[in-house]
């Protein structure tokens, strides 16, 4: 037993020797160096939290602005749906209430379709020659 003890202090002792040691070669950290990484650590710091320094604490026990409505029958849920479901149509298009939209209208810039080889072969020529002058600018 004293014999293994000796030999892990005699390992430990070597490998704390080792370290203390410089190794030849390795340059010594300029002021400049350690400025950036001073630098860098207070940057990534400041970096690490998605919450902002100055956010105000949250009250957990407050009650929420808008709560969703308990409901207890069938017809209360039908109605919060219908009434939600009106605020997310109303919310979710830029055009006014109740405009029609006809779906089987041409688009007004639509492209047209070549159906040929050669009408498929100018369009890929003039794609080209457009983005060729788009680059060039």
């Amino acid at each position: 037993m004293k014999k293994s003890l000796n030999v892990v202090l005699a390992t430990l002792l070597a490998g704390i020797a080792s370290l203390a040691v410089a190794q030849p070669g390795a340059a010594a950290p300029t002021p400049s160096s350690l400025r950036f990484n001073q630098n860098q650590f207070r940057t990534l710091r400041q970096e690490s939290t998605s919450m902002p320094s100055g956010s105000p604490p949250v009250d957990r026990n407050a009650k929420a602005e808008d709560p969703i409505p308990k409901v207890t029958t069938l017809a209360q849920q039908e109605a919060w749906f219908k009434v939600e479901n009106q605020r997310l149509q109303r919310e979710s298009t830029g055009m006014p209430a109740g405009s029609p939209v006809n779906k089987y209208d041409v688009a007004a810039d639509a492209i047209p379709k070549a159906t040929t080889s050669a009408q498929k072969a100018a369009a890929f020529a003039e794609e080209e020659r457009f983005l060729q002058q788009k680059s060039t600018r």
